[in-house]
């Protein structure tokens, strides 16, 4: 299986019912040919990865990710601020929080109108 593809030949031949290696190379190239036009066509990663991306502050202290599902928010940086400490959305402590598609500032907000550079780990093993 290549970086980046959605399924491996195996599981295409299973699926397909091919039991013979005739194929294997057209079918190997079909994988990476359509797990890439899946993933521009709704532009976003579906296998997991690291994301850094820049929003522009809300001034609240939720927004939603460009990718999902997160598995994990790992820096939220604005200015001189960053918030690297994961908690537990219902718990005291301050910190960055997520329900699998939002990022959840506990205990703070961003700025309004600034920009804010979010680290995450999203998507499906």
């Amino acid at each position: 299986m290549a970086a980046g593809d959605l399924t491996n030949l195996p599981a295409v031949k299973r699926w397909l019912n091919i039991s013979s290696d005739n194929d294997d190379a057209l079918l190997s190239d079909l994988i990476g040919q359509v797990s890439a036009f899946v993933e521009n066509s709704i532009q976003r990663s579906i296998l997991t990865a690291t994301h850094v991306e820049t929003y522009r502050g809300t001034g609240g202290s939720r927004f939603l990710l460009r990718n999902w599902p997160v598995q994990s928010v790992l820096a939220v940086e604005w200015g001189e601020t960053r918030i690297d400490n994961a908690v537990d959305a219902v718990g005291n402590a301050s910190g960055v929080a997520t329900d699998g598609r939002s990022l959840i500032l506990i205990g703070s907000r961003m700025p309004y109108d600034r920009p804010v550079r979010v680290t995450y780990v999203a998507g499906y093993d």
